[in-house]
């Protein structure tokens, strides 16, 4: 009976999309099996929980498909493009709920070099049906030899031939803490430097050999907000591209912290999953959604927040933005309680137009129709499996059955066994008597 009312409700909840928030809270995480990979390696990724008691989950990974692809994970797993769904639940209705750390494992393998990031969404239920509210936690991986930090390496070009370039192929510095990760298409980067450091050496390579760099500003860093400024010319001198690096020289690092303890916009799914260590976003919304609510929460409670160059007043950082049809674009700006520090972080929020939510909603469509397939398929498992536990409980019953059958008859068989006996030693005791009295006559 219990098994039906999971089941039941699982299905309620997947159609209508129902939310209801249970007390339990918890953290769905990925885990990949290790740090680096080379391109064509296999890349193993694991789901886990903390904290957590769950008897059904319905998983969605979203993934980088131009860097990864999708090789093999668990039964009733479904891709789509660059999504992934797989679903699962205690078919015994509670009884063997997941509460191991890991959920599933999925393996994929490593296409192109670069930075991959994999997203995680999905509902996660109670034995009471109620969905739990849990903290999600995406993945990056870095595909690609990291460059090493030796002379050979400072000589390193790029191999692009392209004249119109005037890109960067790598771009660091010779102390750790260098924030968001390199992109060739992020131009604004942060860096932290105690008092003692002087002078950053900055390694910036041209994707394009022929390209002209030229760096300024990382030489006798003074205390508070420096720029380091690399230019960089293409090859048919046409294009430049201006990356700095925003350096704050501080005795109180402690004191310059930008770093968001949340940011998220509601009801909806960033991408990449949101880490300090990225600062640009993207987001894709129906042609129906007129605004959203963006939530920001600084790590430091005296860290000023602005949205679109405004303040968050109130206890709850948020704000509303209007969207029109297309990309709109919104900036996030983190000052430390130093004054002096700051940090961007961007949203690229796309609300569709009319023929890409045709096609957006075709395409849930058939996610829709898949998250179906998938349900039948796992509930139709999940009969068989009970089907064979009724039968090999039949069969204990049966098999039970017959040995109390046996157990009766054996007792049965002692009984008379018993009353044979008892006869027999009468039968004797009247003899002996009969001859004793008949030689005492």
């Amino acid at each position: 009976m219990i098994k039906k009312i999971v089941i039941i409700l699982i299905i309620i909840i997947s159609c209508v999309q129902v939310v209801t928030l249970a007390v339990n809270e918890g953290t769905i995480y990925l885990q990949a099996d290790k740090e680096q990979y080379e391109k064509g390696e296999l890349i193993t990724v694991t789901v886990h929980q903390k904290n957590l008691s769950i008897v059904a989950f319905d998983l969605q990974l979203l993934f980088d498909s131009d860097k990864l692809e999708y090789i093999e994970g668990e039964e009733t797993t479904n891709v789509v493009n660059n999504q992934l769904y797989y679903m699962w639940f205690d078919e015994t209705g509670g009884q063997k709920r997941q509460t191991q750390e890991i959920l599933a494992t999925f393996v994929f393998r490593a296409k192109e070099d670069g930075i991959a990031n994999i997203a995680l969404q999905g509902d996660y239920y109670d034995a009471e049906g109620e969905l739990i509210d849990v903290q999600e936690v995406g993945i990056t991986i870095t595909i690609g030899q990291e460059e090493k930090e030796n002379e050979e390496e400072q000589e390193e070009t790029g191999e692009s031939e392209d004249p119109n370039t005037s890109l960067l192929k790598t771009l660091r510095i010779n102390e750790e803490g260098l924030s968001p990760s390199f992109s060739p298409d992020i131009t604004e980067y942060y860096f932290v430097a105690g008092e003692d450091i002087q002078n950053l050496e900055v390694t910036a390579i041209p994707e394009n050999k022929e390209e002209t760099v030229h760096i300024t500003g990382n030489k006798n860093l003074k205390e508070g907000l420096n720029t380091i400024t690399i230019e960089v010319l293409s090859e048919n001198q046409e294009n430049k591209t201006e990356y700095q690096i925003h350096v704050t020289k501080t005795a109180k690092i402690e004191e310059a912290n930008t770093n968001l303890e949340t940011l998220a916009i509601e009801n909806q799914m960033l991408y990449p999953a949101f880490d300090n260590n990225t600062t640009s976003y993207q987001v894709q919304v129906e042609n129906t959604v007129e605004e959203v609510r963006i939530l920001a929460v600084p790590e430091d409670m005296e860290a000023i927040v602005t949205i679109q160059g405004e303040g968050i007043a109130g206890n709850i950082p948020e704000k509303t933005i209007s969207l029109k049809e297309g990309d709109n674009l919104v900036k996030i700006e983190v000052t430390a309680k130093d004054k002096i520090t700051k940090k961007e972080f961007q949203i690229n929020i796309h609300k569709n137009n009319e023929e890409e939510q045709k096609i957006y909603e075709e395409e849930q469509e058939e996610q829709q129709k898949i998250r179906e397939e998938l349900l039948k398929e796992t509930v139709s498992m999940a009969h068989n499996d009970s089907e064979q536990d009724q039968s090999i409980a039949r069969m204990m019953n049966e098999g039970e059955q017959e040995n109390i059958q046996n157990e009766e008859k054996e007792e049965e068989k002692q009984g008379m066994q018993m009353i044979w006996i008892s006869i027999a030693l009468g039968l004797l005791v009247i003899l002996v008597i009969s001859v004793w009295i008949f030689h005492k006559k």
